[in-house]
């Protein structure tokens, strides 16, 4: 015999293969241990049925009870219901901190417990942080126990997901320093991208709808992954192509230099390095066969060596981590129907069961079910003290949380609204200025309790100027005329609709066209640079100066800037050839300013001059098909052009003009030729004419006097909001509700003053 002795624990996980080993060996004395009501890892292959058959292959061995208990029940056990998941993780890390201050518990006495890992983890590592508790999270990929890797692992996983996974990674992704994004700014792109029809996987393709400062770095996260997608043949390529493009792992290494902690996160992207350069030489360097080796979903996790030193942080695990450990008080997360139990696991490529014959579906989801028990039993049981099982339900009503785990019900637990502000008890510096800062807006409050409320939060260094929503509304003084700064594309917004026009050209939200836009100003400008003799006034010379000119990376991608490309050549360059080329324009781009009723109306015109007909007319140019245009003779914009002509001096030498057009370079959907609306301003019709869009002029100013003086601006009903920016925030549709009420109040003397 090899050994005299072999001792083996935990034999409720075994295999059939280590049975047989055991056998095989045949050592003069073997002994086994385990517990039934601890196998928990079915998942991975292993099995019970050799401990519960062990005195059957082994006649005449003694079976031994153990009796005592060495792992205390815990003490207390509560169930906490939350209305939306942030509200769920905001309670769990105040409670963290709390245990923590006032019951003076370590950090690493403390465990939060999530079923599996998965990118609703990253709500959770948030609220961690921003609460600043201290965590450690044993990760599901080699290399990202720190968060440096983390992108990089989001990122691979990205170029191997399906449809509904990348729905899923999309908001990870975004708020990653992958794609750079706030949550919120990530939540009003994912609702913007929704709002238009599209799927939220498809929000990196759609980059126009975020913010300008945050498109062109999603149009670049865009580029990188697709081609780093083209690489996935081979992890290392795929790995290089995002070591080498994406700006994170610049700022890493030069971060690095100076940096202690830098050169930890770069030591830890250097681990996830070791493990793609490992699997590269392996059988299969595919990106899709190393994904999966970052860990299976249900998670399994090494716990390190002996000798490591353990920091003082909550410990973040997966409900399969906690085999082996004990805190005093344990979280547990999302205790509801499909985490606590979850029977949705994936079915094993090769099933050695299935030999023994066939499983019908109610016998397998059976041992899930006693599978998950188990599992529930087990985390509940890492707990000393206390245990804190939570749950969100979007569709909760007075009666309880109806989606929650049967696992509670059956340890008797009663479900009940977790804690919420605001605290008596302040346990960080924000809930004490919060606390303060309520005792101190008391009217009715103690004198001497508003007087300590206001020496706390002097000692705290609070800044009262920093506080929002502490005034009345309060009115400005009347803009002067000669303030009143006006164009055509305000006035025309203005018409379009009073809360898109505030929003847009009072407040200056509106973060300009998408790639479309783009297009149509880099051809107005090789157009104006064509008639002032820069750009050679031939096909040819025109196609070079947009090609020298063309930006790829405006675009969502290759293929789409590519097409916008061969559109300019193909449709809108000929087209311009086909009427403006001969003879040249008179003015391009000419610049206007008149005053009209207390205002400045200023401008420009695409071009004034003659046109094949031999008439003078002042011209639009439109990139844009002509469907659904406007009759040129109802045009504000044209109309606001001639008056400009007929009113600024330096303009008079291009009078008369005899006709106004619309010029869509574009073509019709049906057809791609050019397209020109005109309309002739004949001597019997050019007062009327002139008169309308007086008029018309006239009433926008007035609406804009009236709109700064009532400071109410609405959203019209009748508006075009096909290309309107601020759909989140409009009343007309759902995203754009009031977040909270706002309570209607009479302005105070304070705010008065």
């Amino acid at each position: 015999a090899l050994f005299d002795h072999v001792l083996v624990d935990d034999h409720q996980d075994s295999t059939f293969a280590a049975e047989r080993l055991l056998a095989e060996l045949g050592p003069r004395s073997l002994v086994v241990a385990g517990d039934l009501g601890a196998h928990v890892f079915s998942f991975q292959g292993t099995t019970d049925e050799p401990l519960r058959r062990f005195e059957d292959r082994n006649p005449g061995a003694p079976h031994v009870h153990l009796e005592t208990p060495h792992r205390p029940r815990p003490e207390t056990i509560d169930a906490w219901r939350a209305s939306h998941v942030s509200e769920q993780h905001a309670s769990v890390a105040r409670e963290l901190r709390r245990i923590h201050v006032e019951e003076h518990v370590p950090w690493d006495g403390l465990a939060v417990v999530i079923r599996r890992h998965g990118p609703h983890e990253a709500g959770l590592l948030r609220a961690l942080d921003d609460a600043r508790i201290p965590r450690t999270s044993v990760e599901w990929s080699p290399g990202t126990r720190l968060a440096a890797a983390r992108p990089f692992e989001l990122a691979l996983r990205w170029l191997v997901a399906n449809a509904d996974e990348r729905d899923a990674l999309v908001e990870p992704v975004l708020t990653s320093e992958l794609g750079r994004l706030s949550p919120a700014s990530a939540r009003a792109l994912l609702r913007l991208v929704r709002a238009y029809g599209h799927p939220p996987r498809e929000a990196l393709d759609l980059a126009e709808l975020a913010a300008p400062d945050e498109a062109a770095s999603l149009v670049h996260l865009a580029d990188v992954l697709r081609r780093a997608e083209q690489a996935r043949s081979s992890v290392l390529d795929a790995f290089g192509v995002l070591w080498r493009e994406l700006p994170f792992a610049a700022e890493l290494v030069r971060n690095a230099e100076a940096d202690p902690r830098a050169r930890i996160d770069l030591d830890a992207v250097m681990e996830l390095f070791d493990a793609i350069t490992d699997a590269s030489a392996g059988a299969d360097p595919t990106v899709d066969a190393f994904v999966p080796s970052f860990g299976s979903p249900e998670g399994v996790e090494g716990f390190g060596t002996g000798g490591e030193e353990r920091p003082d942080a909550v410990h973040v695990l997966t409900a399969h981590a906690c085999v082996g450990r004990e805190v005093d008080t344990v979280v547990v997360l999302d205790v509801v129907e499909g985490d606590f139990p979850s029977l949705s696991r994936p079915e094993p490529m090769f099933d050695l069961d299935a030999l023994e014959g066939g499983r019908g579906r109610s016998e397998t989801n059976r041992r899930r079910l006693a599978d998950e028990r188990r599992l529930f039993a087990l985390v509940c049981a890492r707990a000393r003290r206390r245990v804190v099982l939570t749950a969100t339900d979007p569709h909760a009503d007075h009666g309880g949380v109806t989606l929650t785990s049967r696992f509670v019900e059956e340890m008797g637990a009663v479900w009940r609204d977790a804690p919420a502000p605001p605290f008596q008890e302040p346990v960080s510096i924000a809930e004490a200025a919060a606390a303060w800062r309520r005792i101190l807006a008391d009217g009715s409050a103690d004198r001497l309790e508003r007087i300590g409320a206001l020496d706390g939060l002097v000692a705290l260094g609070e800044d009262a100027g920093r506080w929002w929503f502490q005034h009345d509304w309060t009115d400005g003084p009347e803009p002067r005329s000669e303030d009143l700064y006006l164009s055509y594309s305000r006035l025309d917004t203005l018409e379009n609709c009073e809360l898109q026009y505030v929003l847009a050209s009072e407040l200056g939200l509106d973060p300009g066209g998408g790639y479309q836009a783009w297009v149509g100003r880099l051809v107005h400008s090789i157009i104006e640079d064509c008639e002032r003799g820069l750009v050679e006034r031939t096909r040819i010379g025109f196609d070079r100066a947009l090609d020298d000119r063309w930006e790829a990376a405006r675009f969502p991608s290759h293929a789409v800037s590519e097409a916008e490309r061969a559109h300019a050549h193909d449709v809108l360059i000929p087209n311009w050839f086909s009427r403006y080329a001969d003879p040249p324009a008179t003015s391009t781009e000419g610049s206007f300013a008149f005053e009209f009723e207390g205002a400045r109306i200023r401008g420009k015109i695409d071009r004034i001059g003659p046109v094949p007909e031999g008439e003078t007319r002042i011209t639009d140019y439109k990139t844009g098909r002509g469907d659904n245009a406007p009759k040129p003779a109802e045009s504000l914009q044209l109309g606001i052009y001639y008056l400009a002509v007929n009113e600024c001096e330096d303009l008079a030498p291009h009078r008369p003009v005899h006709a106004v057009e619309l010029a869509f370079l574009g073509g019709r959907k049906a057809d791609p030729a050019l397209e020109v609306k005109a309309w002739s301003v004949s001597e019997d019709g050019e007062e009327d004419y002139k008169a309308r869009m007086r008029e018309r002029v006239s009433g926008l100013i007035a609406r804009i006097r009236d709109l700064d003086r009532e400071r109410r601006y609405v959203a019209d009903t009748k508006a075009n909001c096909f290309f309107c920016r601020f759909q989140t925030l409009c009343s007309r549709y759902p995203q754009g509700g009031p977040v909270f009420a706002i309570e209607e109040r009479e302005p105070s003397e304070a705010g008065r003053r």
